[in-house]
């Protein structure tokens, strides 16, 4: 991270979601010396924005059954500045507040899927086992910018 980053922002996307992009996560104002986030907590200095349904924070993976792969694409920037986001913001408006101006960024890709219920929702799985696949799959890409 370049010396005298003030803060990072931080989303997830979901590109392969039927409707378009999907918002998972985006939190900005992330202190840079911090080293992570409780669960269910916005990262240190950060604000955590509503994500694809709504709800403020994060939205974990869940492909629709039967979808296919999904891709997770975990995005952290380092900012020279805050950036301008209002109300529910948008993987697009994301990517355009970010562009141009990123000191560096990381990026994490992981995958899931949902299997398609081969039995009623009401029936336990007889196997013990959990129908869905999720998975890192590109665990260190990072670029300087």
């Amino acid at each position: 991270m370049p010396d005298g980053t003030p803060e990072l922002v931080l989303l997830c996307e979901d590109p392969d979601a039927p409707g378009g992009a999907f918002l998972h996560w985006l939190a900005t104002g992330i202190d840079p010396r911090s080293s992570g986030a409780a669960e269910g907590e916005a990262p240190p200095g950060g604000q955590a924005w509503p994500y694809g349904f709504g709800r403020l924070g994060w939205g974990g993976p869940m492909p629709p059954p039967g979808h296919g792969v999904h891709r997770y694409f975990f995005r952290l920037w380092a900012v020279p500045e805050s950036l301008p986001f209002h109300g529910k913001p948008t993987v697009d408006a994301a990517h355009r507040a970010v562009k141009g101006r990123e000191l560096a960024s990381g990026m994490l890709v992981g995958t899931c899927e949902r299997l398609p219920l081969l039995r009623t929702p009401a029936e336990p799985p007889t196997d013990g086992g959990d129908p869905d696949h999720c998975a890192v799959t590109d665990p260190s890409v990072f670029d300087r910018g």
